[in-house]
């Protein structure tokens, strides 16, 4: 069962089920669910039944003005087959949609797509980090192996410069709670 949330990650659920092995959902929503307490039990699911294929979030315009809430397009596929070294893509846009398909070469929804996909033929208002699915799912779990979480937030907010440092000294960073009592 889910913590109290926002009513929208019971859509997540209700929508999963009318999909087929190999069926795609995708999603715009809150992207709150990225770093809350309450998208830990939607991270899980989606780690356990989907292999993610990217989330996508904009810096640069509201994909919802109705709403004062910062949002993401999360693109799953449903699939029982093995997803350990799967690479999600997580995309940040730093440049309105209208900018951005100004500068590729067929400006259209399926070739920006196309594109993340592959990973090339992006201008560089668009940031593309790819993160192995199983790392996410390591990266969740506690010393006794249960799924606590982590924040997928900082794939696509986290400066180049401090990613760059994270990535270089992966081995050298260690739990607070190993040096400290918190």
């Amino acid at each position: 069962a889910l913590p109290i949330s926002d009513i929208y990650l019971y859509f997540w659920l209700h929508s999963a089920r009318f999909l087929a092995e190999g069926g795609r959902l995708i999603l715009l929503t809150q992207s709150g669910w990225l770093d809350g307490d309450f998208g830990v039990p939607l991270q899980e699911w989606m780690l356990s039944y989907f292999t993610i294929e990217a989330i996508i979030e904009s810096d640069a315009e509201p994909w919802s003005t109705d709403a004062r809430v910062a949002t993401c397009i999360t693109l799953l596929q449903k699939s029982t087959a093995p997803r350990e070294d799967h690479q999600v893509k997580f995309v940040r846009l730093s440049e309105t949609l209208q900018r951005i398909f100004a500068q590729i070469s067929i400006p259209t929804a399926q070739a920006l797509a196309t594109a993340i996909h592959r990973g090339e033929g992006l201008p560089d208002l668009v940031t593309i980090r790819t993160i192995a699915q199983g790392r996410l799912d390591r990266e969740g779990r506690s010393e006794t192996g249960g799924y606590v979480g982590s924040r997928w937030g900082r794939h696509l907010r986290t400066p180049d410069s401090l990613y760059g440092l994270y990535a270089d000294y992966e081995t050298s960073f260690v739990a607070l709670s190993s040096i400290a009592e918190i």
